[in-house]
């Protein structure tokens, strides 16, 4: 099936009695979300997501604490900005879902950062001066192995 024959057929359904008040639902959980991605900065919105509005009632789900934090902080303006949106709010409630950014949304690819050979050549010179025994050099020698 193409492309679209599925957006004729989502067409189609939407246009259904029995189906208008759920495409309507996603219709404007689409614009909410959206509308919050232009206010939040892109390090909080990557790790949020709009997860109802109904009622005038918007739940965000939120990655974690410190996000679900900055959010709550930022829950005025945001309530603000949605408003000029046409997207009336009541109230709006944060929810803590762990590792939903991980499950659902996809980031940047993380970069593995790699030493070059001067700075591997002077940590291996600072080994070479510290005691068998010593931590730091046991934490050293690991770090070395771990960066190849």
């Amino acid at each position: 099936m193409s492309i679209h024959d599925v957006r004729n057929y989502l067409t189609i359904l939407g246009n259904l009695p029995d189906y208008e008040p759920v495409f309507n639902q996603a219709k404007r959980l689409i614009e909410a979300q959206k509308a919050l991605l232009k206010i939040v900065p892109p390090s909080v919105g990557s790790r949020c997501a709009v997860g109802k509005y109904a009622d005038g009632v918007l739940l965000i789900y939120a990655d974690n604490g410190m996000i679900a934090s900055r959010l709550r902080h930022m829950a005025p303006a945001i309530s603000q900005h949605l408003h000029k949106d046409n997207l009336v709010t009541k109230e709006i409630k944060i929810a803590v879902q762990p590792n939903f950014s991980s499950t659902h949304l996809s980031g940047p690819p993380k970069r593995k950062h790699q030493l070059n050979q001067p700075a591997i050549d002077h940590l291996n010179a600072l080994i070479a001066t510290l005691p068998t025994t010593s931590l730091l050099r046991q934490a050293l020698v690991t770090f070395l192995d771990n960066t190849r």
